[in-house]
């Protein structure tokens, strides 16, 4: 069977996550079998797990450009929602193989962790893949919200989520556009 489109849900059977390395050896083989002209753009994939971290669903939530993917926090935790998730993990692909986060990964593993504890399902690792390894944000620590001067300047040279500043009524919010 020749695969023309990229895997948009994979079934995981009793499978269970302990370490950032068991994800990477559940989707470096979904990333390689991806066609070419989508292999090389980036993917966001969502892991729900229950609370023995029993994966319960995989999705491909958002395939971006070479170098960005467009996140919607509404997007990314719809299925775990539905899905009665307690735990999530992210994961994403960086195409051109380099392994470290750039400022807007980090921004956006921030802003999702937040999230996450707001809605009850908390972000355990946000996991960067390519073809030869993985970097995973709790193995190296860096899973913590960042502080308030640390999320202006990756808004700044932001390439994966964009805020747009909206002035309603003399309040001044932001909103992921």
């Amino acid at each position: 069977m020749k695969i023309t489109e990229p895997i948009k849900t994979i079934e995981a059977g009793n499978q269970y996550i302990r370490s950032a390395a068991d994800i990477f050896s559940l989707l470096q083989p979904v990333l390689l079998s991806t066609p070419f002209p989508h292999r090389n753009r980036e993917h966001v994939w969502t892991i729900s797990l229950d609370s023995a971290n029993k994966i319960l669903h995989i999705e491909l939530v958002t395939m971006g450009s070479v170098n960005r993917a467009m996140v919607e926090p509404m997007e990314v935790f719809s299925t775990p929602l539905q899905k009665r998730a307690v735990k999530l993990i992210v994961v994403h692909n960086h195409p051109g193989g380099l392994l470290r986060p750039s400022p807007s990964d980090r921004f956006m593993a921030s802003d999702l962790n937040r999230l996450g504890r707001e809605l009850k399902i908390p972000v355990i690792d946000h996991v960067i893949i390519s073809e030869e390894g993985y970097y995973s944000f709790a193995e190296q620590d860096q899973l913590t919200e960042l502080p308030r001067k640390d999320i202006m300047h990756a808004t700044m040279e932001m390439s994966t989520t964009s805020f747009r500043r909206i002035k309603r009524r003399g309040k001044l919010r932001r909103r992921f556009v």
